[in-house]
């Protein structure tokens, strides 16, 4: 999997999103072993690489790229850890450019983001877990994930979420088997929701954002689906509007205790679109 070269215009994905499919699937469960950069897909071993791309509606058109590869070793503040380095791809210029730095880890139990680095106006940015708010946006998240019952789906398709058992900032929870179509490719994948409560799991759901990933059994992401809480930054900064189900009138819903979250925009790797990787042939059931 070559890197693209700075400067240059080519990008390997469709400039459509391709028709995706999402179906609950009776295929046998499996555990996840979280070892890849979450939202993201780059696996923490030195040489990995991964390609990502994203979709925004309501045309649904192609808007940025990443590649992205586990470069070298590191060490932040005296922990070990993994450096990815990023270039990205995005119009209007469409060219790549130098992008984040991300330096990160997995211990026994967790995968820890423990450094974030890019440049802005010519000065390098780094930005650490010692860094007040690091946690809240960077952090850790569970490791292993399977499916133990927390969200239940109702017949109305609502779901109903039993609370963690501590507080945290990214509880990463098991929800079922799907079976998720991109074009041709078929994978049977654990979809797993991430929900990011910025400040305690007493915040408000419906300020807050969700992730919806799906995995293959191999480990790899296949598709990234983001959420927004209905009045997640409506108030102030550059997302400040109305709510989102009025700004996205069109695009699904999923309903977590009440809590309407509206998504928002998709991401497909390298790997869903038969990039840099053999042709995938399992089936869903």
């Amino acid at each position: 999997m070559k890197p693209p070269k700075i400067g240059s215009a080519k990008q390997p994905f469709p400039t459509t999103r391709p028709e995706i499919a999402v179906t609950p699937s009776r295929a046998r469960p499996f555990a996840l072993d979280c070892c890849r950069l979450p939202g993201w897909g780059v696996a923490l071993g030195v040489g990995a690489a991964n390609w990502m791309s994203w979709y925004d509606p309501p045309d649904w058109q192609l808007t940025s790229v990443s590649y992205q590869r586990a470069a070298r070793g590191a060490e932040v503040h005296g922990l070990d850890c993994v450096e990815i380095e990023m270039l990205d791809w995005e119009p209007p210029r469409a060219r790549w450019k130098t992008g984040y730095t991300h330096f990160a880890r997995v211990t026994e139990g967790k995968f820890e983001w423990l450094a974030v680095s890019h440049v802005r106006e010519g000065k390098r940015i780094l930005y650490t877990f010692l860094d007040e708010g690091f946690d809240r946006d960077w952090g850790a998240s569970d490791r292993h994930v399977e499916d133990t019952g927390r969200l239940a789906v109702g017949d109305d398709g609502a779901c109903t979420l039993t609370p963690a058992s501590r507080e945290t900032y990214h509880d990463c929870i098991g929800a079922g088997m799907y079976r998720v179509r991109v074009a041709d490719r078929t994978f049977t994948c654990l979809r797993v929701i991430e929900l990011n409560t910025s400040g305690g799991a007493k915040a408000p759901l419906e300020r807050q954002i969700l992730s919806e990933s799906f995995f293959a059994r191999s480990g790899e992401l296949v598709l990234f689906r983001r959420y927004n809480g209905r009045r997640w930054k409506v108030r102030k900064g550059p997302y400040a509007g109305p709510p989102w189900d009025e700004r996205l009138p069109g695009n699904g819903r999923l309903v977590i205790n009440g809590a309407v979250f509206v998504h928002w925009y998709d991401c497909l790797t390298g790997v869903a679109c038969g990039i840099g990787a053999a042709r995938h042939t399992a089936r869903g059931r």
